[in-house]
């Protein structure tokens, strides 16, 4: 009943899709995310663990702005914007293996702050919606469909990142899961949210 539920809802349907694409090519990504901050770049585990603190604050700002930034540009181009903006700002990462060593820190921070601040943008937004959506009956049965769709995709993409990373390199690795979670845009487009009842 719940899997019925979400794909034959269209909004819920492009907001899984979404959500389980951004899942699976982030996971092929960030499973390196590790070896490539310690090792390729030379960052010490100090300044990874600073490099992280940043990114949790601007996921904190990103949740408590959510609510504010809905009121201000809507429920659906928040979605979208934050969706497409996540994306883009991702390949910073791979980017900085382009970069000066000394500048990588700095860099790393402000892409994993900005990452952050987006992505709890999208998921408080998006569960709102989703929750607004569905009829209550079968909010836990469409909860679990999703989890079950979008977090079910994490462990085969990051197979895919370490195979990826084994043959190819790290970096590689890193900028293909940029290139694809790109795509994303596709499942989630303000099309969709002018037109709810369009299949």
């Amino acid at each position: 009943e719940g899997l019925r539920f979400v794909w034959n809802q269209p909004l819920i349907r492009r907001i899984s899709f979404t959500t389980a694409t951004s899942n699976l090519f982030n996971s092929l990504a960030m499973v390196l995310f590790p070896i490539f901050t310690l090792r390729y770049l030379g960052m010490s585990t100090a300044t990874l663990g600073i490099v992280m603190s940043v990114a949790s604050v601007g996921g904190l700002l990103g949740a408590m702005s959510a609510s504010k930034l809905m009121k201000w540009i809507g429920e659906g181009p928040l979605i979208v914007y934050s969706a497409v903006l996540s994306g883009l700002v991702f390949f910073g990462i791979p980017a900085i293996a382009l970069m000066p060593r000394e500048l990588a820190p700095w860099l790393l921070a402000a892409v994993e702050f900005c990452i952050s601040f987006l992505v709890l943008t999208y998921n408080i937004t998006q569960v709102s919606a989703r929750q607004r959506l569905c009829p209550k009956p079968l909010l836990g049965r469409m909860n679990a469909s999703i989890r079950f769709m979008v977090w079910g995709v994490m462990p085969i993409g990051s197979l895919i990142g370490g195979l990826i990373g084994e043959f190819y390199g790290v970096v590689t690795a890193l900028t293909v899961g940029a290139i694809l979670a790109m795509y994303r845009w596709r499942a989630c487009s303000f099309e969709s949210w002018r037109n709810p009842h369009r299949t």
